[in-house]
């Protein structure tokens, strides 16, 4: 899965070199804005994942991979290398495949990684239903199946106890929040 969210660009920016960043900021900026228009539809939406589809003239990108191996010589942190390796990396998938907006930072699913596994794989997820990253991928089916258990005739009893023995410094019990330290 790829991810961009503005830390991952910051991020990128900071460890690139300065001559770099005319460039970071080309190849980035579809993302960028995509980011502040999704953030701004999610909010109209509700629960729902905005999907988009970011567009960048592929060359542009290419360059921009070309002269970032070219600048990795000058790294010696091998985690520094990892960092941008993984986000130039990321770069064409985001822009190779549909994106959702979740959680402040734009996804996507990396459609050339196999994925492992039986056969017949099952997945419980109580929310299949409403996770909108289902619905994107595939290779992923989600059944629904019917309720099992029924609320409809519990009853929900509070109790209320003091679960503490030391009042708080307003004498009354520890819920209050003034806790006597």
């Amino acid at each position: 899965m790829a991810m961009f969210s503005e830390r991952e660009y910051r991020t990128a920016s900071e460890l690139l070199p300065v001559t770099l960043h005319n460039i970071l900021r080309e190849v980035c900026d579809p993302l960028l804005t995509q980011l502040t228009d999704q953030h701004v539809q999610q909010k109209r939406a509700g629960n729902m994942l905005p999907q988009c589809q970011p567009c960048i003239d592929i060359s542009r990108l290419v360059l921009f991979e070309e002269q970032v191996h070219a600048n990795l010589a000058n790294l010696t942190d091998p985690m520094r290398v990892d960092v941008l390796l993984r986000f130039v990396s990321g770069l064409f998938v985001l822009y190779g495949n549909p994106c959702l907006f979740n959680g402040e930072r734009l996804v996507s699913f990396d459609q050339t990684v196999p994925r492992w596994g039986l056969h017949n794989n099952v997945i419980l997820d109580a929310n299949g239903r409403m996770d909108a990253q289902y619905a994107y991928d595939p290779s992923v089916v989600v059944d629904s199946l019917e309720r099992i258990v029924d609320h409809r005739r519990w009853r929900l009893t509070q109790v209320d106890f003091n679960d503490t023995k030391l009042p708080g410094v307003c004498g009354k019990a520890a819920k209050c929040g003034c806790w006597r330290r």
